[in-house]
């Protein structure tokens, strides 16, 4: 651990701009205590502060190179933490790497790296982890829906049905395997399990967590049945028990609009300077409005990086002026981003999604929350792509109450009133932003889309900046890893089967029959 004379001298280095300095200073650091989990962090960081990712992700890689026994884990862990929530997920990326080589063979360790390494789309690493947890814990019905849910990310959906079926003969009462198990692949009359979901449900006595997950898969089979009556009667139960659990706030949605004008209203009085970069391509709108199958589309490409969703931009902002406390708080955020570089922003944030981009020098990001940002990324980044995908309203909202977010996420989609304000949120933010930055994006519908596939395609490509490849016409044999809500949707070939399938709803979805389809 570096004594305070040590890190005073790293400060001094710092304000005079010696890199050499502080290089050597690392050297010799790591010469004295290799074992110092402190010393690698320190020099990551300041490495960072310097925008030297290079020198950054060398230094956190050191840290792997240790011997397992030698590594802290509890020191670990919160070091890994601290990035992730900080914004740096090229680091955090490594950190969670880390936790793997040194969890062993301790079940909880395995479970919070495997975790952590799905949460950052490693879904190798993370099926790793899990099944080095069930071979320990074969009789863990825990370790088998985390192997499953694995698996499913990693394109494997045979095995992960044998571990979700696996996980339910050990506990009955684990009910998000059940929807887990309903959502792996289309059911049919002959094959579906209705009779056995409709038994447990019965059988729960009311419980909140059975009605949630059993009731979403229901809707779900039945949904794939042509079942529409009763399939929205066991939604309307399941969302009844989130909209409940957790009642949606839409003033922080609106309040962090008004941030975001009055901020961007500032930024273009002062304006700025921006990183030059044409790597990345945004894709932008309403959460199951199509982003995954656009994103797929450009991964056909030998020369795409398919990010997924990524939070990278925004965490450009709190890392490089220190908003950790805030990182949750876009208001707070928008409130002060008019001050920022945003070519330091810019340069970041291309340097972070690079530096695990296997050497392709394009990546998409399709975080749909970015519409919120559009002028933001414009500023940071005057040379990236960005596409804006939209699908009809009514089709759109139907499919977000259709699906079971993680805790927490997207709450507006439980509640058919509180979806509607929202969407009419997004519209004010697309609105704001066509009149801001005009021909700033490129809009594609995605009924057209699947209807057109090629034509629709090839204009995507062309206006990227990509070579076209016919492998785009084949996209969902390219095996690109999917922990979305859209994992099996995205192995099929395009469909336009779905395209109205709202219609067979709509006697349920008055509150927003006047938003147009």
């Amino acid at each position: 651990m570096m004594n305070n004379e040590k890190l005073q001298l790293l400060r001094e280095l710092v304000r005079s701009g010696n890199t050499a300095g502080i290089a050597e200073l690392f050297r010799r650091e790591i010469e004295l205590d290799r074992n110092s989990l402190q010393t690698y962090q320190v020099f990551t960081d300041v490495y960072l502060k310097y925008f030297d990712r290079k020198s950054a992700l060398e230094a956190i890689t050191l840290m792997g190179k240790l011997p397992r026994q030698a590594i802290n884990y509890d020191q670990l862990r919160k070091i890994h933490d601290y990035y992730k929530s900080t914004g740096c997920f090229d680091i955090a990326m490594l950190t969670a790497k880390v936790m793997r080589m040194a969890a062993g063979n301790d079940p909880q360790r395995l479970v919070q790296a495997g975790t952590e390494l799905g949460s950052l789309r490693l879904h190798d690493e993370a099926l790793k982890c899990f099944e080095k947890l069930v071979k320990k814990k074969p009789d863990d019905p825990v370790a088998n829906f985390l192997m499953g849910t694995a698996q499913n990310s990693c394109n494997k959906p045979a095995g992960a049905e044998t571990s979700f079926k696996r996980c339910i003969s050990l506990n009955s009462a684990f009910y998000p395997a059940y929807l887990s198990l309903s959502q792996l692949k289309k059911q049919r009359d002959s094959s579906n399990h209705l009779d056995s979901l409709k038994k447990r449900l019965k059988e729960s006595n009311g419980d909140p967590a059975a009605s949630r997950f059993l009731n979403f898969a229901l809707a779900k089979e039945l949904d794939d049945l042509g079942r529409s009556d009763e399939s929205f009667a066991c939604l309307s139960a399941a969302n009844d028990v989130v909209r409940l659990a957790q009642p949606y706030d839409h003033s922080i949605e609106q309040d962090t609009f008004e941030k975001v004008v009055a901020c961007y209203t500032k930024l273009k009085a002062r304006g700025v300077t921006g990183n030059d970069s044409s790597a990345p391509v945004f894709i932008v709108g309403m959460p199951r409005s199509g982003t995954t199958l656009v994103e797929r589309v450009l991964a056909a490409s030998d020369s795409v990086y398919a990010g997924g969703e990524l939070h990278d931009f925004i965490g450009q902002f709190v890392y490089q002026y220190g908003l950790l406390p805030e990182r949750q708080n876009l208001p707070a955020i928008f409130g002060k981003a008019h001050q920022f570089d945003y070519r330091k922003i810019g340069k970041g944030y291309v340097d972070s999604v690079l530096s695990r981009s296997s050497g392709r020098p394009v990546f998409t990001d399709k975080m749909p929350f970015n519409f919120r940002y559009l002028g933001f990324i414009r500023a940071a980044l005057p040379n990236c792509k960005i596409i804006h995908i939209q699908r009809s309203s009514q089709a759109t909202l139907l499919s977000n109450y259709q699906q079971n977010y993680r805790a927490g996420i997207n709450l507006w989609s439980y509640d058919k009133a509180a979806a509607r304000k929202y969407f009419e949120l997004y519209q004010d933010y697309m609105n704001y932003w066509k009149a801001e930055i005009p021909n700033g994006f490129l809009n594609i519908q995605y009924e057209e889309l699947v209807q057109d596939f090629e034509a629709v395609s090839r204009k995507l490509y062309e206006y990227c900046g990509i070579e076209w490849t016919d492998e785009c016409l084949r996209f969902n044999e390219i095996n690109v890893h999917s922990g979305t809500q859209s994992s099996a949707q995205v192995r099929q070939p395009i469909y336009t089967t779905s395209l109205n399938k709202w219609k067979d709803y709509s006697a349920h979805l008055s509150e927003w029959s006047d938003l147009g389809s």
